[in-house]
């Protein structure tokens, strides 16, 4: 067989398993590892995102218009989180099939209850449709996951029973977790910390933990010292020992927790694209570390 034959066939067998295969796009690991587990064998899917970025801030790549034009089924996680760079992607890649108002187009946030924002009402919001973070609450993604298979049952009826399968399998592999996380994080019900960023209302409600406050005074502006003076003299008086945010923010968040003799915990609020476990691996790493920082230091430490 000479070489043109061969480069004939590998290109017929890949154009056939693309049409044997739904083309899954999202726009963050949490929602591909979702299409994944529910999608199985029938889903090619790819994140336009790593899990390290700032989502308000993405760069733009080639790649990714080129992952749009090929899509069957885009899936982002709405509440403009993504408003800075996908609209404009969309545009370019003038894919139909992905049209905000078709069948291959998931907005997430439709099937969670959005969280007000603290500062709801005051002056122009980064998002004024409510906090887009709902991927730190797992009940959420539950229904998120839900969403998925139905949009997926909605392009390939013919395989409605294996996507209902493998979201009945997810459903039940993310009660097993949430029974666990809940047991873990029981003991600390209650406790209080300080985050940078307006980022973790829904994992601190679902888990019955206290938001103290944020070091940031508003969305994308950077704290003064009067600022992390103020907010360090109230969670002495609270007690909160605890800094979370963004691994950008390091710089503050520790000494923010220099300020309050307390700890400080760097973190993406979603997972990694090479994360452990996907994104049950992520919310275990993310319970893991609040439990460790949370619990009170020993004594002589």
């Amino acid at each position: 067989m000479n070489h043109g034959k061969i480069i004939f066939l590998l290109l017929a067998l890949s154009a056939l398993l693309r049409a044997q295969t739904l083309e899954v796009v999202t726009t963050t690991p949490d929602l591909a590892d979702l299409a994944r587990r529910i999608g199985g064998k029938t889903v090619t899917v790819e994140s336009l995102t790593r899990g390290g970025e700032d989502l308000h801030q993405v760069n733009i790549r080639p790649s990714m218009l080129a992952r749009l034009r090929e899509a069957d089924l885009l899936v982002e996680m709405g509440l403009d989180m993504e408003h800075a760079w996908l609209p404009a992607l969309l545009k370019s890649a003038r894919n139909d099939r992905i049209t905000p108002g078709r069948d291959g187009f998931v907005n997430a946030s439709v099937a969670v209850k959005a969280r007000a924002n603290e500062d709801q009402g005051k002056g122009v919001h980064q998002h004024p449709l409510g906090n887009p973070h709902f991927n730190l609450d797992p009940v959420a993604m539950g229904r998120v996951a839900d969403l998925i298979a139905e949009r997926l049952t909605a392009l390939r009826p013919a395989d409605r029973e294996l996507y209902e399968s493998n979201r009945k399998a997810f459903a039940a592999d993310l009660d097993d977790h949430l029974k666990s996380w809940r047991d873990r994080l029981a003991t600390l019900e209650g406790a209080t910390f300080i985050e940078y960023h307006e980022t973790w209302g829904y994992f601190a409600d679902r888990f019955g933990l206290k938001i103290l406050g944020r070091i940031e005074p508003r969305p994308g502006v950077a704290p003064g010292p009067r600022q992390m003076a103020s907010l360090a003299g109230d969670a002495r008086k609270a007690g909160a020992k605890l800094v979370v945010g963004r691994p950008p923010h390091r710089q503050d968040l520790e000494k923010m927790a220099e300020l309050i003799e307390g700890r400080s915990l760097a973190i993406d609020p979603m997972s990694r694209l090479d994360e452990e476990g996907g994104y049950l691996g992520f919310m275990d790493r993310v319970v893991t570390d609040f439990v460790d920082l949370l619990k009170p230091k020993a004594s002589g430490r």
